[in-house]
């Protein structure tokens, strides 16, 4: 009986010993100098704004509007430069709505909860109820896509509808 009573003391102790080990421990160590992370900020800050993307059909003189189209319109309430940056890029934090035109004046519409343009890649991660729809009914809903400009493709290592 003595034996029983000594091993619930040792246990009971032991016990206590570690829950007094688990929340006394504390991270308190502050990097410093050169392997401080450093804060970024943007260079430029837009909001409520909307960008319209147009090419011509050959060289331009003037601002002549029988030789343009429209080829998209990017609407966004908040965008973000870090364009100066060794690896620049822009972010898109509270979303963006993209309306394509095609030659035929067909429009397409992307819409994402947050975006990523790489500009130096040419690569835009989408993310965040990312929706594609063309005018001819087609769908593509993923949580996640990204779009490779210069080689007009897309991609996503998610699950994905298409409708």
């Amino acid at each position: 009986m003595h034996y029983i009573k000594d091993l619930k003391s040792y246990s009971l102790a032991a016990v206590f010993t570690a829950a007094l080990f688990f929340t006394s421990c504390e991270y308190t160590y502050q990097r410093v100098g050169e392997e401080k992370q450093k804060t970024i900020f943007p260079q430029g800050v837009a909001e409520d704004f909307v960008l319209t993307y147009t090419e011509s059909t050959e060289n331009l003189s003037t601002e002549d509007l029988d030789t343009t189209r429209i080829v998209a319109v990017l609407k966004s309430p908040r965008s973000e430069d870090y364009e100066n940056l060794n690896f620049g890029y822009r972010t898109f934090p509270n979303g963006l709505e993209v309306t394509f035109f095609d030659e035929d004046s067909s429009k397409s519409i992307l819409k994402a909860n947050y975006a990523i343009i790489y500009s130096a890649t040419d690569l835009i991660d989408l993310r965040g109820d990312v929706v594609l729809e063309t005018e001819d009914g087609k769908k593509l809903q993923a949580p996640q896509l990204f779009w490779d400009r210069d080689e007009d493709w897309i991609f996503t290592e998610e699950t994905f509808k298409f409708t």
